[in-house]
C-alpha cells in the first residue's frame, strides 16, 4: 500500500440533535439523532500483481509465478469514496436507589458508502465495519464506602460486509478508592468467551 501526492483530507459534514426528558427524579430518557455526509473518503485501487524479485507483472509474464519468491499486490490510496450515515441512540437511566444506577441503550446506524470511480475500491469495505443495531445495559452499584461494582453487557448485530457474526460481550469492574486521588480497579472483559474477532483490517 502506498500513497500519492494527490491524496487529500477526508471531509465530513455532520448534523446532530438531542433531547432529554426527566420523567421523574429517578428516571430520565435521552435521545440523540445524527446525519453525516462524507466526501473524499479514503479508497484504494488494487494494482496488477507483481513478481519479486524482478518487478514483472503477472499479466505481462505469467511464468514469473513459477520462479519468483513472492507475489505482491500493491494498493494505491485515493479519495474516490463518498456516502452518508444516519442513525440515533436512545438511553434510559434509572436510579432505583441513590447508590445504584442502571442505564439501557439502543443504537441504530445506517451507512451507505460508494466509490465514484468505475473500479471497485478494495478499502471501501473497511469503512463499513459497524453493526446496524447495538444494545447495551450498564449497572453501576456502590457496594460500600469507596467501593464500586460495575457490570456492562453489550450485544451487536452481525456485520455481513466482513463476515462477523453477532456477538454479546460482558465486562465487569470492581473498584476501590482508598483516597480521593487514588483508585485501584480489577477489570474483566469479554467474560462470556475466550476470544472474539472485533474487526478485520
Amino acid at each position: 500500500m502506498y500513497g500519492a501526492e494527490s491524496f487529500g483530507s477526508e471531509k465530513l459534514t455532520a448534523y446532530e440533535a438531542g433531547w432529554r426528558w426527566q420523567a421523574a427524579d429517578e428516571l430520565s430518557f435521552d435521545l440523540a439523532l445524527f446525519y453525516n455526509a462524507y466526501d473524499d473518503l479514503r479508497s484504494g485501487l488494487a494494482l496488477p500483481p507483481e513478481c519479486f524479485p524482478g518487478g514483472e507483472t503477472v499479466a505481462d509474464n505469467p511464468a514469473c509465478l513459477f520462479y519468483s519468491t513472492e507475489v505482491v499486490v500493491r494498493t494505491a490510496l485515493g479519495n474516490s469514496s463518498e456516502g452518508h450515515a444516519r442513525g440515533g441512540e436512545v438511553t434510559a437511566i434509572w436510579a432505583p436507589q441513590r447508590y445504584w444506577r442502571i442505564a439501557a441503550s439502543y443504537a441504530r446506524l445506517q451507512k451507505n458508502l460508494r466509490d465514484v470511480l468505475p473500479h471497485e475500491s478494495v478499502l471501501l469495505f473497511m469503512l463499513g465495519q459497524d453493526p446496524e443495531n447495538e444494545y447495551s445495559l450498564r449497572s453501576t452499584l456502590s457496594i460500600g464506602p469507596g467501593w464500586d461494582w460495575d457490570l456492562f453487557v453489550k450485544h451487536r448485530d452481525d456485520i455481513d460486509s466482513i463476515g462477523l457474526p453477532a456477538a454479546t460481550q460482558l465486562d465487569a469492574r470492581l473498584a476501590w478508592r482508598p483516597a480521593l486521588d487514588l483508585e485501584v480497579a480489577l477489570v474483566g472483559r469479554n467474560l462470556l468467551s475466550d476470544a472474539k474477532v472485533q474487526a478485520v483490517t
